[in-house]
């Protein structure tokens, strides 16, 4: 991959690199929601309203988790979205690798999602070849988009100045904290529930804004 403009892409996992439609991270949370349930000893109801609070205050139910609860990240991550199996649920995405190697800027993969998983996403889609690298949670230090904590440890991880950095995500708290942060920032969904300049509706429309 070649680097052109001195534009570095950060692009977001989960919902980003592949539809919405595809289902994966509603059934990390449905997991994430019966372990709750079971470990807290907590109704489906009381869990599921327990982990969008902690979703909405800390970036992630599972840094949530720990903040209040002391349990570690890495024990929520492999009781969730660890234990998926992502093929289930993608594809391969040839036309999205195809539209990263046009573009030749350097890329990586930047989420709040633990390594392994990341890895089999990738996988599963088919784009493991096209980034230089995944900036996971553990990357981030275990903290979370919006974090500003993650954007700087993110940033670090890349070699590249916030100027330089387009950063693409499905999620407008944690595109408005990078544009805070001081990133390029460019919200990708078909359906965002605020407005946001510049939006995609899907990853492939990246060339577009840049």
């Amino acid at each position: 991959m070649s680097e052109s403009n001195g534009l570095v892409l950060l692009i977001d996992l989960d919902r980003t690199l592949y539809p919405p439609s595809a289902g994966l991270q509603e059934a990390g949370d449905r997991l994430l929601t019966a372990w709750v349930a079971r470990t807290l000893g907590l109704t489906e109801e009381e869990a599921h309203a327990l982990r969008r609070r902690l979703w909405a205050q800390y970036g992630t139910s599972a840094r949530g988790l720990e903040a209040e609860y002391g349990i570690p990240q890495a024990r929520v991550y492999a009781n969730c979205i660890e234990l998926l199996h992502p093929p289930d649920y993608l594809w391969p995405r040839p036309e999205v690798a195809a539209m990263l190697g046009r573009l030749g800027h350097p890329a990586w993969v930047c989420t709040n999602a633990t390594a392994l998983y990341a890895g089999r996403v990738l996988r599963a889609l088919g784009l493991e070849e096209c980034f230089r690298g995944v900036i996971s949670v553990e990357t981030m230090n275990w903290w979370a988009k919006p974090a500003t904590e993650a954007y700087r440890a993110a940033l670090a991880h890349t070699g590249a100045k916030a100027e330089q950095v387009v950063f693409v995500d499905d999620a407008i708290d944690n595109v408005r904290g990078a544009h805070e942060f001081g990133l390029r920032a460019v919200l990708c969904h078909p359906q965002p529930r605020e407005p946001w300049t510049p939006c995609i509706p899907d990853i492939m429309a990246l060339p577009e804004v840049l």
